[in-house]
């Protein structure tokens, strides 16, 4: 399992916008560089290994079949802004 961080930042979108402009626009040398000055972590998130059943039965009964059941909705989503693109 891995820890899990939240950011400051609740437009993380823009932030990566903001890291590569400030990398292409030369004020920083790398995304390593960028990345260390930018980017702040707001909460860590341990996982709590006595708690390893919620997580995995969660998991596998409720978050992987996510997909499934919406994948219907996401291919209609899709078609209505392809038609809306013509």
């Amino acid at each position: 399992r891995v820890e899990v961080c939240t950011l400051k930042t609740p437009e993380t979108t823009a932030l990566g916008a903001a890291i590569c402009a400030a990398i292409g626009g030369k004020v920083y040398s790398s995304f390593q560089e960028a990345v260390k000055k930018m980017v702040h972590v707001d909460r860590t998130f341990l996982p709590d290994f006595g708690k390893r059943e919620i997580y995995d039965n969660l998991y596998s009964q409720v978050y992987s079949k996510f997909y499934d059941r919406v994948q219907d909705l996401v291919h209609t989503a899709s078609e209505i802004i392809e038609q809306h693109k013509k």
